[in-house]
């Protein structure tokens, strides 16, 4: 029998409720999800925007090795997005595409 130590389940990478002009775009930081098999995206906004989700292998988000950009509709409300972590470091940005 072997041991398997324990595994974490959640961590929060950010929110913000700054407001967001017509044409700006929020960008997180890198974020590191090495250990951790999935990630998911919840969004709720005022706007209609493009959220961008950049999966990167080094912390400089430089190596780029998959991205998805995925239409939001304001009118549709709280939209939840998941997907498998295809790299250790990830980068989100929501573009406010409204007006």
């Amino acid at each position: 029998m072997s041991y398997t130590p324990p595994v974490d389940a959640e961590e929060t990478a950010f929110l913000t409720i700054t407001p967001l002009g017509v044409g700006a775009t929020f960008d997180s930081s890198v974020i590191d999800v090495d250990g951790f098999s999935q990630v998911q995206t919840e969004i709720l906004a005022s706007h209609d925007g493009t959220i961008s989700i950049i999966f990167c292998a080094d912390l400089a988000c430089t190596d780029v090795i998959r991205s998805l950009s995925i239409p939001y509709t304001a009118s549709g409300g709280y939209q939840f997005f998941s997907a498998p972590a295809f790299a250790n470091y990830i980068k989100y940005s929501f573009e406010n595409t409204s007006g």
